[in-house]
């Protein structure tokens, strides 16, 4: 893609030098990492819990959580356009799907995302344009701290857990829908340049594999959409 050099604006945020592109696309020139604690998106994933529970805890209905991935590296292989249009079609299939049948449970979608900013965007919400807002909102910027997307992921999917609806006696478990170009980056990394350090992927990977697995154990699904040139 080629820049117009006017189209390029360096701005702080949040203490951070970036370049804001025109096209929503944010560069981020220095890294920022978490303290050093194999814990520390266990802690701020407790934290986006606790911030949300007054406001889901007592919904009853079907549960999933789009995370989506907001790094850079987005911008590139129509990932974001083809994470864009899963996002939508998703949503629209539930609105025909209830309207054609009241007799459906109502399904609540949150939107976490990972990125520049790795957190809940959009608590549980049975009006899907709450979630088209935000997404269309979003600049494309940072690392891809998967393994964080995933802690706060599953946070946010078990925030209506003690109202789960059954069917037939079989509990219907949250799904955690990830939507990614599936490139990690450190697990620590918060803020800097999108880029894969080969030297520490048997570490991330790691790290993704085992809050895979403690998705899993919680009874929750995990779904992974491949977007861009999947990796």
């Amino acid at each position: 893609m080629c820049i117009n050099p006017a189209q390029i604006q360096q701005q702080h945020v949040d203490g951070i030098v970036v370049y804001i592109i025109e096209t929503g696309v944010v560069g981020q020139t220095k890294q920022y990492f978490l303290p050093i604690n194999e814990e520390i998106w266990k802690a701020l994933s407790r934290n986006a819990l606790n911030g949300v529970l007054d406001r889901t805890r007592r919904i009853r209905g079907v549960v999933s959580v789009l995370c989506v991935d907001i790094s850079e590296s987005m911008s590139t292989g129509n990932a974001w356009g083809q994470a864009n249009m899963f996002v939508n079609d998703f949503l629209t299939g539930l609105e025909e799907g209830k309207s054609k049948d009241d007799r459906i449970l109502d399904e609540y979608v949150a939107l976490v995302t990972f990125g520049h900013g790795t957190k809940i965007q959009q608590v549980l919400t049975n009006d899907y344009n709450d979630i088209r807002c935000q997404i269309e909102s979003i600049a494309l910027s940072g690392p891809s701290p998967l393994n964080g997307g995933l802690s706060i992921g599953h946070a946010c999917a078990i925030s209506a857990y003690e109202n789960a609806p059954s069917f037939h006696g079989l509990i219907l478990t949250p799904k955690l829908i990830v939507i990614t170009d599936g490139r990690p980056t450190e697990t620590r990394l918060i803020a800097g340049p999108d880029f894969q350090d080969e030297s520490h992927m048997e570490e991330i990977l790691s790290d993704v594999a085992t809050a895979v697995r403690e998705i899993d154990i919680s009874n929750n699904h995990i779904l992974f959409i491949g977007v861009g040139d999947y990796n």
